[in-house]
């Protein structure tokens, strides 16, 4: 079962990072090369993953357990709870 930190967090998933999944930006006098860096979230768009991690927290907010209080409420729905 796929937690919300696991879709927030690949590495609380298992997921291990390597070469390929993350390409890291060089640095040129403390600057970022504006073309080599590619944000998280442009990599899991295009691979698909950022969708389904969407559609897994959407189904907590909607059964809220994010905190310890677990209330399930429906946050969806503007329902509050106890945090």
């Amino acid at each position: 079962m796929l937690t919300p930190a696991m879709a927030i967090c690949p590495l609380a998933n298992g997921f291990s990072v390597t070469e390929e999944s993350v390409k890291q930006p060089s640095m040129m006098n403390n600057q970022v090369a504006a073309n080599e860096y590619i944000p998280g979230y442009v990599r899991l768009h295009k691979s698909g993953d950022l969708k389904g991690r969407a559609e897994v927290l959407n189904d907590y907010l909607q059964n809220c357990r994010l905190c310890p209080r677990e209330c399930e409420k429906d946050r969806t729905q503007r329902q509050t709870g106890e945090c």
